[in-house]
């Protein structure tokens, strides 16, 4: 695929993400806190909302890996997992405002089927 024609899918897919989130607005986001519920769901927990999205993501970066999708295209899960990255990040970006400093934040391990995923020095 040529640079044009990806970019093209991107902007393609990145439209059908937003639509996808606007749609889901209407049943987990209120407009006073677009975070509620993971922030209810962390309390709930005791853990924090951005480990509380990484969970929900994950769900669909297991899928997307192991190339198992029944109940929606895989398309859906590509958008799921950009909306939740975008929402992880909105999170942080929340936390950073409303604060000087950004509170720390330990990644879980990631658990792929059998094998065990450690992030590496960068976080990556």
């Amino acid at each position: 695929m040529d640079k044009e024609s990806f970019y093209a899918y991107a902007h393609e897919v990145i439209d059908k993400c937003f639509a996808i989130m606007e749609a889901a607005d209407k049943e987990y986001a209120s407009d006073a806190d677009k975070f509620a519920n993971f922030k209810w769901q962390g309390e709930a927990e005791g853990r924090t909302p951005e480990q509380i999205g990484i969970t929900f993501m994950l769900k669909h970066v297991r899928s997307l890996s192991r190339g198992v999708s029944i109940r929606e295209p895989m398309e859906g899960r590509i958008c799921d997992i950009i909306n939740y990255a975008l929402l992880i990040g909105g999170m942080r970006e929340e936390a950073a405002q409303a604060t000087t400093t950004v509170s720390s934040f330990e990644w879980p391990p990631i658990y792929l089927g059998a094998d065990r995923i450690e992030d590496n020095e960068e976080g990556c």
